[in-house]
């Protein structure tokens, strides 16, 4: 609320849109993180100099960059902007004596037209027609020129000198500051508590009631569970903390696997009623599901998050498709490589399948297999199964890249197409299968598509 409207008085101020809050935010975030001001005393500044800054002709960021200087110099907040003003309305001679010592200076703060130097030229014409004073003249003339309130900008305007201010300047022009600021500010315990918050609040705008529910539940048990640990000996807590916040991840994943379970089955039902087609879906659904148990501690220590983005950017953002649908469970279960469980579930795993391929592409393997030699076979025979559980998986593509490797030693080992596809039938017929799967149009789709939504 606070950066709204501090964003919304800088910019009704400078005369700016909507589409410069950006901007806006950029200048003030790096004013911030590079003075000793932070973006409250900034907003508060602007308030009182920023409307006398416009009108005298300063820009945002030559405001601001200002600011910046004035708060490395003890100058800040309210104190900081109410100087700024006294500071640029002083510089139109307010009385006698302040004329008689600008023009005995020769100081002016504005060209032969009538408009406003800029800060950067300010601060040099200060330098220039104070510098050759003793410090006792000096503080003299600027108290003449600027009054008692005013004067401390006047100094620091003096004490930077154009090259500084303009530092400052440029250094409140960084495009991207907010954003940097922000990723750089939240990239902490705090940070990722207010992201949790973020997504949940996400998924209960998506889910409407019936998520509300069980993540109200969720919630409450953890909160339960943290006031626990906040009970504890501190020195039980110190050891204690890091098995604490894994089994509240644990039963996190747990209790959303246990909301998935009916819509899992009736997933599986309308898979089924679709035919062959169905059957391999659910077939690799099943599969995934039997790894559930030995995967969720792995899946809750190493990549949960990935997991879960991935998941449900393919289901969200992709049509009610059965042989899609076949490949995303492949694929969520393969890039986890969960457990020895998934990899029996589905033959080989694709690293080992590859490690397998590459031992049987030397030119020895290939002329025992030409010859018809046993064990060459039984390799062969172990590759197809290995083929043929990729693509009932859902894996099609990694298993025609896997084929290729295989079908280009095997050509030029003077084989021809008619014998390789018979060496492979197990791997062949997977891929026909696959292939009017993805056919398959939908009567039943509508039912699959509620499923799996």
């Amino acid at each position: 609320a606070q950066a709204a409207e501090i964003s919304a008085q800088a910019m009704n101020i400078f005369g700016l849109s909507g589409s410069d809050v950006g901007r806006i935010a950029d200048v003030l975030a790096a004013g911030a993180n590079k003075s000793a001001a932070d973006v409250g005393q900034l907003g508060d500044a602007l308030r009182q100099g920023g409307l006398v800054a416009e009108q005298t002709g300063l820009t945002l960021e030559e405001t601001v960059g200002t600011l910046a200087a004035f708060a490395d110099n003890a100058l800040v907040g309210s104190d900081a902007g109410t100087s700024l003003k006294t500071m640029l309305q002083r510089l139109t001679p307010t009385s006698k004596e302040s004329a008689e010592m600008m023009a005995q200076l020769g100081f002016s703060a504005y060209d032969t037209q009538g408009d406003f130097i800029g800060m950067e030229a300010l601060a040099g014409e200060l330098q220039s027609s104070l510098g050759g004073l003793t410090v006792e003249q000096r503080n003299t003339a600027l108290a003449t020129m600027f009054g008692s309130d005013a004067v401390r900008g006047a100094n620091v305007l003096y004490e930077e000198g154009a090259p500084g201010i303009a530092r400052y300047i440029a250094a409140v022009n960084d495009q991207g500051a907010a954003s940097r600021m922000a990723a750089e500010l939240t990239n902490n315990l705090a940070g990722d508590v207010e992201r949790l918050g973020g997504s949940l609040e996400t998924a209960l705008i998506r889910g409407g009631s019936g998520a509300n529910t069980v993540l109200r539940e969720m919630v409450q048990f953890a909160t339960g569970a943290v006031n626990a640990i906040g009970n504890m000996d501190s020195t039980v807590l110190g050891a204690g903390v890091a098995l604490a916040g894994f089994g509240g991840s644990a039963l996190l994943v747990l209790g959303t696997i246990g909301t998935l379970v009916p819509k899992v089955q009736e997933a599986r039902t309308s898979l089924a009623n679709l035919g062959q087609a169905g059957e391999i879906a659910n077939t690799a659904l099943g599969k995934v599901g039997r790894a559930v148990g030995a995967a969720t501690i792995l899946v809750t220590i190493a990549s949960a998050a990935d997991l879960a983005d991935q998941a449900l950017d393919n289901f969200l953002n992709q049509p009610a498709d059965v042989t899609k649908l076949t490949g995303d469970l492949a694929s969520v279960g393969s890039a986890a490589d969960l457990s020895a469980d998934l990899v029996r579930n589905l033959g080989f795993s694709l690293p080992e399948l590859t490690s397998r391929i590459a031992d049987v592409q030397t030119r020895g393997f290939l002329e025992d297999f030409v010859k018809g030699t046993s064990e060459a076979d039984a390799k062969i025979r172990d590759l197809d199964t290995g083929l043929s559980s990729l693509v009932q998986g859902g894996a099609v593509d990694a298993a025609q890249d896997q084929f290729k490797l295989l079908e280009e030693g095997l050509r030029a080992a003077g084989l021809s197409t008619e014998q390789i596809a018979a060496a492979f039938p197990e791997y062949t017929r997977a891929l026909g299968e696959a292939e009017a799967a993805a056919k398959v149009k939908a009567a039943a789709a509508g039912d699959l598509a509620g499923a799996q939504e």
